[in-house]
């Protein structure tokens, strides 16, 4: 097999050791002059040399916030250092050995930038790089691609008012590099993560008072896309192609492709209140994303007309009257999150795809709620519902809980609890506008 490689750092260099030894031919494409990748100093910012975003945010002083046996190849050890926590020189040192122990810089080409990387139809990859230094654009095909490059290298920066003000004077820590540029100065450090603690203990040795650092929770300019995206773990590319299969085997899968993610339609920075659901519903063209909606002209669910009949005998919410349909859209844009744990089923048979990854995935989001989000209300329906409540802060939000309003348990609790003007009230007390749960009667 015919493999191209991306990016000479610490994983480029171990997945072409280990396709080497599988007997595959291998080429590694690595655009700057040195292997390392993110663990190579430089005192370029923003663009290289050759006008190219810098991808490394690698500054002088920097020590590993990981004890080194969690980073070492597990048949090579840092075998010349004593203690755990250790900086960018000896990383980099070690890289560089390990590359010469196993004799990989003859399979790479540095100075090479990769500029498209294309599917084909024969189930082979479309390939264009360019030599930085002559220019050259050259085509390859390779029978399989590793991206090695890592995920982050886009600088993110909050959202301040008149931080504009201050040009130059303000940077992020991707464009950081030696404490010497702060001598005497004054310097506030806005996060208190890793590198914003790091960077405050090396600037404050030279500043000219104590450096001032922030904790900025950046719920604001977070989107869902950054915060809940799986899409680089295998497990949420092995639910995404079973998914994809049974499609294309010819079985009937609820909701349509393009309606699988519609619950993210509410804005992370909007969500208020979540509804957790179980799988969609498995009947013929009712799933549209939104747990226990449907769409507009279908008819309305069991355990969506007693979630109707609860509403309308809430005495605090004094505006609802059941709808003749059962369209949920206009919650979610008042930010309610309205999530299935199960984000697809096979048509009539319910929770078949349960336990294939969704669960792990919107696992996932729940968490990001709970970390970046504040006071929100969770309405948790029925027992699987109801676990989710060791992954929610309850020292940041409200946990309701209820039986699930399905026929079979709606009248053990559900009727009669309230949750939809409680919730309101919970809102309220936190200065936050309530839910309008009115529907319009027809659509």
């Amino acid at each position: 097999m015919k493999i191209g490689i991306v990016g000479a750092g610490a994983a480029g260099l171990a997945a072409l050791r280990h396709s080497l030894q599988q007997g595959h031919e291998c080429v590694v494409f690595e655009k700057t002059d040195k292997i390392g990748g993110t663990w190579n100093y430089t005192d370029d910012l923003d663009v290289d040399s050759y006008g190219l975003p810098v991808h490394s945010s690698m500054y002088q002083g920097l020590m590993t916030n990981l004890p080194k046996e969690l980073m070492e190849y597990e048949d090579f050890p840092y075998s010349e250092v004593d203690k755990s926590f250790i900086d960018q020189k000896t990383v980099l040192n070690y890289i560089e050995r390990f590359a010469d122990r196993y004799n990989l810089h003859p399979y790479i080409k540095f100075l090479h930038h990769v500029i498209r990387v294309n599917p084909l139809p024969n189930n082979k990859w479309a390939f264009k790089e360019e030599n930085l230094k002559t220019k050259e654009i050259t085509d390859h095909t390779f029978d399989a691609i590793m991206i090695c490059i890592g995920n982050y290298s886009v600088p993110k920066l909050p959202e301040i008012s008149g931080m504009e003000l201050l040009g130059s004077k303000a940077i992020h820590s991707h464009n950081y590099r030696k404490s010497d540029a702060y001598e005497g100065k004054k310097v506030l450090v806005i996060g208190a993560g890793p590198s914003g603690i790091d960077i405050a203990r090396l600037v404050g040795k030279v500043a000219d008072k104590d450096v001032d650092y922030r904790s900025y929770k950046m719920t604001q300019a977070l989107t869902w896309k950054e915060l809940a995206e799986e899409e680089n773990q295998p497990y949420f590319n092995n639910v995404l192609e079973f998914v994809a299969k049974e499609r294309a085997s010819g079985i009937t899968i609820y909701p349509p492709d393009e309606d699988v993610f519609n619950a993210f339609c509410t804005e992370l920075k909007a969500v208020k209140v979540v509804i957790l659901g179980q799988d969609p519903y498995h009947g013929p063209n009712q799933a549209h994303g939104l747990s226990f909606s449907v769409k507009p002209g279908e008819k309305i669910p069991p355990s969506l007309k007693n979630i109707y009949k609860e509403l309308e005998s809430d005495p605090a919410i004094s505006n609802f009257t059941i709808p003749k349909h059962g369209h949920l859209q206009k919650w979610a844009e008042q930010g309610v999150l309205l999530l299935n744990t199960v984000l697809t089923v096979q048509k009539g048979k319910a929770k078949s795809h349960a336990n294939r990854g969704w669960e792990k995935f919107t696992d996932k989001v729940i968490k990001v709620l709970s970390m970046y989000g504040e006071g929100i209300v969770f309405l948790l329906w029925g027992a699987d519902a109801h676990k989710k409540t060791a992954i929610i802060d309850p020292k940041k939000h409200h946990v309701l809980k209820a039986p699930h309003p399905s026929p079979l348990s709606a009248h053990r609790g559900f009727l009669g609890c309230k949750h939809f003007s409680t919730a309101n009230s919970l809102l309220e007390d936190q200065g936050k506008k309530p839910i309008d749960w009115y529907l319009p009667a027809e659509m």
